[in-house]
């Protein structure tokens, strides 16, 4: 669905940076170092005029993870939300398939 004024160039940008955003939001919880990055990366918003777009916040990520990753992940509860069946369903299909 496409707000007026929006290209679709910007709708698919703001798609795949809410799904980074969702990626690390669990990503940095798992680390100290990362933890009080989560805020910036979360706040981002996409300016295709000023070159912040899904690859930007990706490298800045990156970046980040590079930079600040120490020691081994803790354990992050998944909300419900976060759980979808269809992926596990998607996931036993595919190895039913190749049983096969």
């Amino acid at each position: 669905r496409r707000r007026r004024g929006r290209s679709p160039a910007e709708d698919s940008e703001r798609f795949k940076v809410g799904k980074l955003k969702q990626v690390c939001k669990y990503l940095f919880a798992g680390n100290d170092a990362l933890l009080p990055h989560v805020a910036g990366v979360i706040g981002t918003e996409v300016d295709l005029d000023a070159g912040i777009d899904a690859a930007k916040l990706l490298r800045d990520v990156e970046e980040l993870v590079a930079e600040r990753w120490r020691g081994e992940p803790r354990e992050v509860l998944v909300d419900a939300f976060s759980l979808r069946t269809a992926y596990q369903d998607s996931a036993d299909a595919s190895k039913d398939a190749v049983r096969s």
